[in-house]
């Protein structure tokens, strides 16, 4: 086995993941395998035709299920894309200017982030990794919607699929032991303390961590616009977490609900009302 200790960060599209993705990624022991886990498990030459769909399904039931090959393999590919790091632009670094060596980076912790239908993957992937936690990301509903009703997905399908994946999320924190629940809201507005609290859950001391990383992202400004807040757009840069502020921005979930108009909010909490409040949002 190439990983013993496994993070594996869980969410939805468009909620909040990557921004605790690459906060982890801050520590100079968790590095990340570039891509997310979904995209590592299935090869793209399957592409997106019916046969290339019922392979992806396939495999995705091997993990599932347990397959002690298709879980092998899963470990062989994050320790093959966690050290391709050494040649990517920006985690290449340990830290601000500072770059990792093979040794280094052969020793790090990595994290897989899971989003949608992968989550379900999670419970497999617990049990073949000795020494896994898993962190799941949890947001506000209506915000998460509105960036996917946003794009065209009809309220109903947005909700449905947001509530799919918050009830798969509170079913692992009641089956696995070492499952952590954060909100993306609380990383934006702490996003060093969330992080000690991460590392603290994962056994890896956080005093190592003096800058944070943060990748720019579009992000949507009270007029609508949809630009990147700082650097140039896919890039990451470290910042110092008292600084946080002026480039994370706390009111963005907030400004997203408000996007909604009455009516579109109504549908959406018609549907995700309940799970919303088990995860301790307001929905009237």
């Amino acid at each position: 086995m190439r990983n013993r200790k496994v993070i594996i960060l869980n969410g939805m599209q468009r909620g909040g993941t990557n921004v605790v993705w690459n906060l982890l990624q801050s520590h100079p022991d968790i590095v990340s395998p570039i891509y997310e886990t979904g995209q590592i498990i299935y090869p793209k030459w399957l592409g997106r035709s019916r046969a290339g769909k019922l392979a992806r399904a396939l495999l995705r039931t091997g993990v599932r299920t347990g397959l002690p090959p298709l879980l092998s393999r899963v470990d062989r590919l994050l320790h093959e894309y966690k050290m391709r790091n050494l040649d990517h632009p920006d985690n290449r670094y340990k830290a601000q200017g500072v770059l990792y060596t093979p040794a280094e980076l052969e020793s790090t912790t990595v994290v897989t982030k899971s989003v949608g239908d992968d989550v379900r993957l999670t419970p497999a992937l617990a049990a073949y990794f000795p020494d896994a936690r898993c962190i799941s990301v949890v947001r506000n509903g209506f915000a998460v919607c509105e960036g996917w009703i946003r794009r065209g997905i009809p309220p109903e399908r947005a909700a449905g699929a947001y509530v799919d994946t918050m009830n798969e999320i509170l079913r692992l924190d009641m089956e696995i032991d070492a499952h952590l629940v954060v909100k993306f809201e609380q990383c934006i507005e702490d996003p060093l303390g969330q992080l000690v609290r991460m590392c603290d859950f994962a056994g890896i001391d956080p005093d190592r961590v003096d800058r944070i990383r943060i990748k720019a992202k579009a992000v949507l400004g009270d007029d609508g616009s949809h630009d990147a807040a700082f650097g140039v757009e896919g890039r990451k840069i470290w910042i110092d977490p008292d600084e946080a502020n002026r480039y994370l921005d706390p009111q963005v979930t907030r400004r997203q609900a408000d996007r909604l108009p009455a009516d579109v909010r109504e549908r959406v909490a018609a549907v995700a009302g309940d799970v919303m409040r088990r995860l301790g949002y307001t929905v009237e």
